[in-house]
């Protein structure tokens, strides 16, 4: 983001010819996340991660007592987003 023009600046890894096709990845995210981000979503199908939110209190209480427990001494959390791309395999609760 360039503060001084108020916009997004978009730098090219080589020399782009005029009429060019530019192509830009967002990455592996979810419809959630790329509308909170970039104000747009993709179709179910093409979704390539998937996200979960929880308010913060809703998800302490799905956690273990001694998760409970070792969660009481950090900071309240208003939202707790669980995405896809970003979880490991062998998360498990």
């Amino acid at each position: 983001w360039d503060l001084a023009t108020d916009s997004m600046v978009v730098k090219a890894l080589k020399t782009v010819e005029a009429g060019e096709e530019v192509c830009i990845s967002y990455g592996p995210m979810s419809s959630p996340l790329l509308l909170r981000t970039y104000g747009f979503t993709v179709p179910v199908e093409q979704e390539a991660a998937w996200t979960c939110s929880f308010h913060g209190e809703d998800f302490k209480e799905l956690l273990s007592e001694e998760c409970q427990k070792s969660w009481a001494g950090l900071p309240d959390l208003m939202e707790v987003l669980l995405e896809s791309s970003r979880m490991s395999d062998t998360l498990a609760m």
